[in-house]
Parts: C-alpha cells; sequence; structure tokens
C-alpha cells in the first residue's frame, strides 16, 4: 500500500474547505482522481467543516437532477 502523503492531505482538505468547493473541481485543481479527494475527505482527515459541504453539494446535484427530471417530463407531455 503506498504511502499517503499527509502534508498534501492537509492542503487538498484546506483547499476544499476554503473554497466550498466541489470533489470535481478539487481533484481538477490538483490534478488527481475524485476519488481520491473523496477518500481524503471522508477518510483520511474527516472534520465536519468538510462533511457539511459534501452534504450541501449532494442535496443540491440531488435536487438539480430531480428539478431536471421535471422539466424533461413536461416537456414531452407538452409537445
Amino acid at each position: 500500500m503506498r504511502k499517503i502523503d499527509l502534508d498534501f492531505v492537509k492542503c487538498v482538505v484546506n483547499y476544499y474547505n476554503e473554497n466550498h468547493s466541489t470533489v470535481r473541481k478539487t481533484a481538477k485543481h490538483f490534478k488527481i482522481s475524485k476519488s481520491c479527494v473523496h477518500y481524503y475527505l471522508t477518510k483520511v482527515m474527516p472534520n465536519p467543516t468538510s462533511a457539511k459541504i459534501i452534504e450541501k453539494n449532494k442535496l443540491e446535484r440531488a435536487f438539480s437532477l430531480v428539478f431536471l427530471s421535471i422539466l424533461c417530463y413536461y416537456y414531452i407531455i407538452k409537445r
């Protein structure tokens, strides 16, 4: 198993928390995978701030998907 550089993990977590970023944007910024970012945020260095941001992002994504589904449904019916 690879050794995790905790200084790098701290940078990733701090970036995520300070910018209220998404996992995708954070991964792109550091040129690492989304799964690595999620792992760092939830397993290696979990904290309440990251947990709140992750939950907020999940809710926003779920809401946007529901809203998009409703729009598609009405568009199909109106045609």
